[in-house]
């Protein structure tokens, strides 16, 4: 049976419904409208169009895989009929957030790196943000492959551009995102008196939760080997639900090495027992906690 203008309209209408609801945040509801035009017969929208609002709407909804799955195919598509850049630039941003997201840092930096080469115009138009977001993604990822160095290099070139921002809440938002991650980097690099300079610099009300999350125990952490062990101790209850098994560890110890600082040997000790036979914790953790229960040996002889 032919397909009428009027079934056209109605799927042209679909899609636009699916992409309000994408604006509106209601992800699920955005990838359902999506699946349904893919899963009919002769849709005349553009598959790559449906296949990247899908996959940006995975990726937002926390379904990586899916997303990974949905942009590749949809950039394979894109760049086969050299439709227009500003779309790669799109699809290349959620496709790079997503291998990150999967924990494929290297993967994550290529795609990074190739969207870079679609910024023609930076400093004289919106894209400036395309940049930072571009430059803050390849340092992050950087910095959970354990390149504090390289993690640094890309935060303080974000730090030149931010300022160049037009748009006044996003000028702000990247600012402080930019400060917590040089000072975050300067941490790795245990350069204590630069990372305190930029954490103690941040508004946090402009960070959403989750960078909130991290930001609390980066600022734990500077705490806690800054010597500021009564503010470390005082943050525990903002950072004990805190990231994977090895961060769990390193609270822990920092914990530990507060309380002993502090001369409350028992609540130390408390602390470091939960890390002495953890496999899961960096190799600084489990040296640093050996030395500290026997130095609260020596102190109950």
């Amino acid at each position: 049976m032919m397909k009428t203008i009027h079934d056209s309209r109605n799927e042209q209408a679909e899609f636009d419904r699916a992409m309000g609801l994408f604006d509106d945040e209601k992800y699920s509801e955005a990838i359902d409208i999506c699946l349904n035009l893919l899963n009919s017969k002769d849709c005349n929208i553009a598959e790559y169009e449906l296949r990247m609002l899908l996959g940006m709407a995975y990726s937002c909804a926390e379904q990586y895989n899916d997303a990974i799955t949905q942009l590749e195919i949809a950039l394979q598509e894109i760049q086969d009929n050299e439709e227009d850049d500003h779309l790669t630039l799109i699809m290349l941003y959620y496709l790079a957030s997503s291998y990150f997201a999967v924990e494929k840092f290297d993967i994550s930096i290529n795609l990074y790196e190739k969207a870079s080469h679609y910024l023609h115009h930076y400093e004289d138009s919106g894209q400036i943000v395309d940049l930072c977001r571009f430059l803050i993604g390849k340092g992050r990822c950087y910095l959970y492959l354990g390149i504090p160095d390289k993690a640094l290099h890309e935060f303080i070139k974000a730090e030149k551009y931010v300022k160049m921002i037009p748009f006044a809440d996003y000028k702000d938002k990247y600012i402080n995102m930019t400060k917590f991650e040089i000072g975050r980097a300067y941490v790795y690099l245990r350069k204590l008196k630069l990372a305190y300079k930029y954490m103690t610099n941040i508004d946090t009300s402009a960070m959403d939760s989750g960078d909130i999350a991290h930001y609390n125990f980066t600022i734990f952490k500077l705490y806690a080997l800054h010597g500021n062990y009564k503010a470390a101790v005082q943050m525990h209850d903002k950072v004990k639900d805190f990231g994977s098994a090895c961060d769990q560890s390193e609270i822990a110890y920092l914990m530990g090495i507060s309380h002993f600082h502090l001369k409350n040997f028992n609540e130390a000790r408390r602390f470091l027992l939960k890390v002495q036979d953890s496999k899961e914790a960096y190799d600084y953790v489990k040296a640093g906690v050996s030395g500290f229960l026997r130095k609260l040996e020596r102190k109950s002889q």
